[in-house]
């Protein structure tokens, strides 16, 4: 019989531990939603007390292979990986609150992150970086000449646009000792 509708259910690269037919916990995790400042030494300051870390795969956006906000965390036994992924989830890292999960299926080329642009792939989708992340002084720079940041929602996208729109006339109107008076 023909399939007229698609199992988004599906997961299409996933295998944990049921799909992978193993039952066992593996020997990494993964670690996300880092600050892009927070260095291999602060990840094994913090890991290292769930247990003996063997390596660390640090998230590279593929273009500047720059950290990118994500890393891997392998540990010498399971139970490590195990332990970081039960005492490390949603705990402080650098300031932001982390993300800790056991890593089923790891293979090399991960770590330079997904997307077009090499960084995480929801990162794509941010109009800007994170300031919590560590957005960069340039990012910064050209914010200020995109937005007019100090005045109301309305002004910037009208000053994007290169017009001021009626909404804003009208804005400017309301307000008293601007815009048109004789109105």
């Amino acid at each position: 019989m023909e399939r007229f509708f698609t199992d988004y259910g599906e997961k299409s690269g996933y295998k944990g531990p049921e799909e992978a037919g193993t039952g066992i916990i593996p020997k990494m995790v993964y670690v996300g939603n880092m600050s892009f400042s927070t260095t291999e030494e602060q990840i094994y300051e913090a890991f290292s007390h769930a247990g003996n870390v063997k390596k660390i795969i640090m998230g590279l956006d593929k273009n500047t292979y720059t950290p990118c906000g994500f890393c891997f965390v392998e540990y010498i036994s399971n139970s490590g990986a195990e332990a970081a992924r039960r005492l490390l989830h949603k705990s402080v890292l650098d300031e932001r609150e982390i993300n800790v999960d056991l890593e089923f299926n790891f293979t090399e080329g991960r770590q330079y992150g997904r997307g077009q642009d090499g960084r995480q792939r929801s990162d794509q989708r941010r109009a800007w970086r994170d300031r919590d992340r560590g957005d960069s002084v340039r990012l910064a720079e050209e914010r200020g000449k995109n937005f007019a940041y100090g005045e109301p929602y309305r002004r910037a996208v009208a000053v994007r646009r290169g017009r001021q729109s009626q909404q804003f006339r009208r804005f400017l109107s309301s307000k008293p000792g601007q815009g048109n008076e004789a109105r």
